[in-house]
């Protein structure tokens, strides 16, 4: 329970997602389709996984359990919109190899 309202929790508050690659694509993919990003903290791991026009994301819990968000994406030059299929909607912006969500680093894999 505890996990599930830590995830739901970092959802909610994400923010920016960004990639400065100099493309315009708003087409969905841009330079993120095809690609893994991770980030681990504290024996925990969040892994994004872009598939346009879909995304996951797999947290798994330094107890091991896991949790799966899903939802479709959009990438309009350095800024990339999540839409998870609850509804809610991130908006954030990409450099270089990393996406950052409100202090949260993802590093491209």
């Amino acid at each position: 329970m505890l996990l599930g309202i830590l995830v739901i929790t970092l959802v909610f508050t994400m923010a920016a997602v960004g990639c400065d690659d100099g493309s315009k694509d708003d087409d969905g993919g841009g330079n993120l389709n095809g690609t893994t990003w991770k980030r681990t903290e504290d024996g925990s791991t969040g892994v994004l996984t872009f598939n346009s026009p879909n995304f996951t994301w797999k947290y798994t819990h330094y107890d091991g359990n896991t949790q799966n968000l899903k939802g479709t994406y959009a990438v309009s030059g350095s800024t990339v919109t999540l839409k998870f299929d609850n509804g809610n909607q991130d908006v954030g912006t990409l450099s270089g190899n990393q996406l950052t969500f409100n202090g949260m680093v993802f590093t491209k894999q």
